[in-house]
């Protein structure tokens, strides 16, 4: 998948440890592996998404296994939606990928259904970057917004959007026609025993994926499919990983944090909508 340059949209191409483009415009390569083409002039803060501790307790958790159904889940949908008849490589953009656990999964779930894939990951946070980078290099990671993600307009065959800002316009920019958006999101029933404890009255309501990218577009024949199970944690260290990892650790005051690091154990209900998009009208 081609790059492109966040400043002036050239192309970009690969110049020793560094990306360049015609225009001089220069970003270098990490240590790591992962590129860094979020500009100054556009970062909304110093050090922009998930910070050191989110990204360690994310990796916890996830590393334990306990969204690998959902994990499983999102791989189902994603071959039954891919044309693989085609010679190319399936190109793929994970937005929003975090530390890159869902999209090393999905990377080696379809390496073994022999579907060659071309896979970027994208996040706004360089820590999540950096640590995604170490779960596997053969990907390519961008440090980016997701709402201007830099490469080449309509090159994209699927793109997905797990846990992360619904950008429409930049996702229909992206992908090609016929192209493929699969977005997960969570239920009213989502991780409710937890937010009992953190707040005073629960906000069941959910976000409608449809409803938002109606514009650009409209539900693909592969259609959604439900995750719903329960999370026994049975330490305090997981249910404080739990809570970490969430935007809820913000949003908590210190006394409901100070209750939950109390308890040893915590039952939680995992409820998530996944859902298959089309992009509509040609490109």
């Amino acid at each position: 998948m081609h790059l492109i340059c966040p400043l002036c949209r050239e192309t970009l191409s690969p110049d020793g440890q560094c990306y360049a483009c015609a225009n001089g415009h220069s970003f270098d390569v990490a240590r790591e592996g992962y590129i860094h083409l979020l500009p100054v002039q556009k970062k909304k803060s110093k050090a922009p998404g998930d910070d050191k501790m989110m990204v360690a307790a994310r990796g916890r958790f996830l590393g334990l296994g306990h969204y690998q159904a959902i994990s499983d889940a999102v791989n189902r949908l994603v071959e039954r939606s891919l044309d693989t008849s085609r010679p190319d490589p399936v190109t793929i953009i994970d937005s929003g990928c975090g530390d890159g656990y869902y999209t090393v999964r999905l990377r080696g779930y379809l390496a073994q259904q022999n579907v060659v894939t071309d896979m970027v990951g994208v996040d706004i946070s360089k820590l999540a970057c950096r640590a995604a980078a170490k779960r596997c290099r053969s990907t390519t990671w961008l440090v980016a917004s997701s709402s201007d993600i830099p490469v080449q307009e309509h090159s994209a065959d699927l793109i997905l959007c797990l846990f992360a800002p619904i950008q429409g316009p930049a996702f229909k920019r992206c992908l090609r026609f016929g192209g493929t958006l699969v977005v997960a999101s969570a239920g009213p029933a989502h991780l409710l025993e937890l937010r009992e404890l953190l707040y005073d009255t629960v906000d069941t309501r959910t976000l409608d994926p449809t409803r938002l990218l109606a514009p650009q577009f409209s539900v693909h024949t592969c259609g959604q499919t439900h995750v719903r199970y329960a999370i026994d944690l049975d330490d305090s260290e997981g249910i404080q990983d739990l809570l970490a990892m969430t935007p809820h650790y913000w949003r908590t005051a210190a006394e409901k944090k100070d209750r939950l690091n109390s308890l040893g154990k915590l039952s939680v209900g995992v409820d998530i909508q996944i859902s298959c998009y089309s992009v509509l009208g040609k490109v």
